[in-house]
């Protein structure tokens, strides 16, 4: 695992974290909640996107936009 990769991760568990810790405390959704569901979100698909960079470094993988999982999230 990469030091982005570990940060990202590191990132999404503490966003989770404010979220549960807020989810507890309010006891329904707020809207800084919401918020917090959108950064996970991007943060989950900055994830997504280095670990296929990854494997297509270690594996040498070109794909087509339609393959290309990334292209289809953005």
């Amino acid at each position: 695992m990469t030091s982005l990769s570990q940060s990202l991760l590191a990132k999404k568990i503490d966003l989770e974290s404010q979220w549960n810790k807020s989810y507890l405390e309010q006891g329904k959704l707020t809207t800084d909640m919401q918020w917090l569901e959108v950064e996970l979100k991007e943060v989950k698909r900055q994830i997504l996107q280095q670990d296929l960079e990854n494997a297509r470094q270690e594996n040498n993988l070109v794909l087509s936009e339609e393959e290309d999982p990334a292209f289809i999230a953005s």
